[in-house]
């Protein structure tokens, strides 16, 4: 879900997601 996520939200949040993530 985590990535499905990431997807809707704003690219800047992309980023902090996939650090957040990782």
């Amino acid at each position: 879900m985590g990535k499905l996520a990431v997807k809707l939200v704003s690219p800047k949040k992309i980023s902090l997601s996939c650090l957040h993530y990782q």
